[in-house]
């Protein structure tokens, strides 16, 4: 397989949409087939005989999946020529790098915050691909996600500030703290991932869990050298997954590595089972949510798998650029899949669709008054809370 004289990451701009459409597509059908190969017992994959590699990483660093392309081309017997192979080599080791510094200060972040009698839950992240793959390069993460209750939320905030880390949104600022429900955090004198301090689990214009209390209940603690930290049970994680895959639809963004994620761990021998997950998904009124996403994923990674033509990725083409962030909803289509993602039946389904649709709306009022964090220099720290 060749690779042409562009750089890595350079991504050629065909002349009309329309081929520009078919480009996209048939990097995005390579991308998948990939990863489908680094699926467990799914080894049985033939890639094109050209393919633009160039196109292909960037469009990988985009969908978050970079760091599983190695599984999936080993599984292949297919290794990338010329430059394409030392950038896939040296980016899967900046890959560990950070991921091994992103570990390390959430460890002491968790430990911050349990000194100071505050529960911790580290959401996603290295600790969680590592989990799920096995090692700890296979997903790169930029920030730290950490969820702490409502009732000690602010107690958790004094917290990082004794840490020596700012907050880069005001106290009143409703629309991040009440209806995204986080607020993130730099340390401008110690370089690293930023923190994201999470209060809930919810984002507007979708449903979300009705009870974060049993995250906390069903925790499981993950050895990291001489410290305990907790981390969110698999089927918990997994609904956390499928919110993150709510919020990429409709926002056009990609889902390519929830849809892995939740493949992968349907298909690990012993693993949890579907069953499991929609049960856990029912009692907390995301059901209708994960359906969905337990269906595109299903017709993503299975093209056997027939898709109902009623649906709005009908054809497979659009469900992979969709995957890769290519294809946005179509008008109204943010509503419909509000409705769609309703639990509930007759009225009780409609009192769920209003509901998400009213919080939408109100986050939309506050988003206005919204104080969007920016790049702060040095001479302007003052103004971090």
């Amino acid at each position: 397989m060749n690779l042409d004289n562009r750089g890595v990451g350079s991504h050629r701009k065909p002349r009309d949409k329309e081929s520009n459409e078919d480009g996209e597509l048939a990097i995005c059908l390579a991308l998948v087939a990939i990863l489908t190969a680094a699926l467990p017992h799914r080894a049985d994959l033939e890639l094109p005989t050209s393919i633009d590699w160039p196109s292909l990483l960037a469009i990988a660093q985009k969908t978050k999946t970079f760091g599983l392309l190695r599984k999936g081309l080993q599984n292949l017997h297919v290794t990338p020529s010329g430059s394409a192979a030392a950038y896939l080599k040296s980016s899967q080791e900046e890959i560990l790098r950070l991921n091994l510094a992103n570990i390390a200060r959430a460890v002491r972040i968790v430990r911050t915050l349990e000194e100071a009698g505050v529960g911790a839950l580290v959401l996603k992240g290295p600790l969680r691909s590592e989990e799920v793959y096995g090692m700890s390069d296979m997903r790169s993460a930029s920030d730290i996600d950490i969820l702490v209750r409502q009732s000690e939320y602010r107690h958790s905030i004094a917290a990082l500030r004794e840490l020596g880390y700012s907050c880069l949104v005001m106290m009143e600022d409703r629309w991040w703290h009440d209806f995204l429900g986080e607020s993130p955090f730099v340390n401008f004198s110690s370089p690293g991932p930023s923190i994201d301090l999470h209060n809930q689990l919810q984002q507007p214009g979708g449903p979300y869990p009705s009870n974060v209390e049993d995250f906390f209940n069903a925790s499981q603690l993950r050895s990291v050298g001489r410290q305990n930290v907790a981390i969110l049970s698999c089927e918990h994680a997994l609904i956390l997954t499928a919110i993150s895959f709510c919020k990429a639809v409709r926002s056009g963004d990609p889902w390519l590595s929830y849809a892995h994620e939740l493949r992968y761990c349907l298909l690990t021998p012993g693993g949890i089972e579907l069953q499991q997950l929609r049960a856990c998904a029912k009692s907390q009124g995301v059901l209708r949510l994960f359906d969905h996403f337990e269906n595109w994923t299903t017709a993503l990674f299975d093209k056997d798998n027939s898709y109902p033509s009623s649906e709005p990725e009908s054809k497979y083409g659009d469900l992979v650029l969709s995957s890769c962030g290519f294809k946005r909803l179509p008008p109204f289509g943010r509503t419909k899949a509000m409705w769609r993602w309703s639990d509930g039946e007759g009225v009780s389904r409609m009192k769920t669709f209003v509901k998400i649709f009213t919080r939408d709306f109100r986050s939309k009022l506050a988003f206005r008054k919204s104080s969007q964090p920016a790049i702060i220099s040095n001479r302007d720290k003052q103004i971090c809370w």
